[in-house]
């Protein structure tokens, strides 16, 4: 099983990548994606146990992309994040 990660902001994504690889290596490997459709393509392609999803990206949110995921994976875990109050 594996992890995806989806997040625009470059920054963001990798030091999520970087602390979970030091903090969590039991929850790899880790799938990365830049976006809404690349983290689509990853989900489709491989069986993750869970994701870490920006609520906000460009394209395909992070939600459209956690709906995705649990019409074929109905218990699959995801977390959500925001960059956005407004959006907690």
């Amino acid at each position: 099983m594996s992890t995806l990660i989806a997040e625009d902001d470059g920054l963001y994504r990798q030091h999520v990548q970087s602390l979970l690889e030091q903090e969590l290596p039991e929850y790899g490997p880790f799938l990365v994606a830049d976006d809404g459709p690349e983290a689509l393509s990853l989900a489709a392609e491989h069986c993750q146990r869970y994701s870490l999803l920006d609520i906000q990206m460009p394209t395909v949110t992070g939600i459209e992309v956690a709906r995705q995921v649990w019409s074929e994976r109905p218990h699959a875990r995801i977390v959500f994040w925001s960059h956005f109050a407004d959006e907690v």
